[in-house]
This record gives C-alpha cells, structure tokens and sequence, in this order.
C-alpha cells in the first residue's frame, strides 16, 4: 500500500457572479492566498463564458486562474452545465 502525504491543505469554494470584474475576482482570490488557503473550488458555468452564441468571454477565468497561480493556489473546476446559457431556451 501506497504511503499516503499527511499534509491537510485548507481551501474554499468561490462563487464567480456574472458582474464580478476580473480586478474583483483577483482581488477575492488573492486575498485567500494571503489567508493562507492552498486551495480554491469553482463551477465554471456555461453560461458566464459563452453570454451571447458563439460568442465568448474567458476574462472572469482567466483572471483566477492568473491570481489562483500567482498565490501559489490550486484550483478544483467543477463544469457545470445544469443551467445552459439563456440564449438557448432551454427550462427545466
């Protein structure tokens, strides 16, 4: 059996809005790394990264990831695609 590493890392999920700026996303994400979190969960969401068909934006993303890098933060991606973009039409 594999050893397996004792070490715990602390982490918590955050919510990207489809109005957060990407200043106030890094913001956000660097004041966890500050806080000494090593780990942080998101739900991409379809809808935030394609508003308008074919037509897309990875800015809100992109800028976590940046900072999630920057502070030496891992990123957990949970896609999601329960709630489709509203261009679609589709209701559940």
């Amino acid at each position: 059996m594999p050893e397996l590493d004792p070490m715990v890392y602390l982490g918590s999920q955050y919510y990207i809005n489809t109005d957060d700026s990407p200043a106030q996303i890094r913001t956000g994400i660097g004041a966890m790394a500050r806080a000494g979190l090593k780990l942080v969960r998101i739900f991409l969401q379809w809808t935030h990264v394609e508003p308008r068909r074919d037509q897309w934006d990875w800015a809100q993303y992109d800028a976590l990831f940046t900072a999630a890098a920057e502070g030496g933060v891992g990123v957990i991606v949970t896609l999601t695609a329960l709630h489709p973009p509203g261009w679609m039409m589709i209701s559940f």
